[in-house]
């Protein structure tokens, strides 16, 4: 393993071994502050998510927007 690849795989194992895993609708302890925690359920949101210069609005947690943009040169001639 590289120098790099070991000091990842080193510091995810440290992660492993400290990491507290919450169950499904836990309330927040404060014996957890400032501890690496591990939880799973489901992902929702209250407001639909909206992008004005579209008009779209979907039900997310997250909206991406990708835009590709052209250019052209256009030259002519005159005889």
């Amino acid at each position: 393993m590289s120098g790099r690849a070991l000091r990842t795989a080193t510091s995810l194992d440290e992660g492993l071994s400290q990491v507290v895993s919450l169950h499904l609708y836990s309330s927040p302890l404060d014996h957890n502050n400032n501890h690496l925690v591990h939880l799973t359920g489901p992902l929702r949101t209250l407001q639909p998510l909206h992008d004005p210069n579209y008009r779209v609005a979907v039900q997310a947690v997250k909206l991406k927007r990708q835009v590709e943009m052209y250019q052209w040169v256009e030259y002519s001639e005159s005889r």
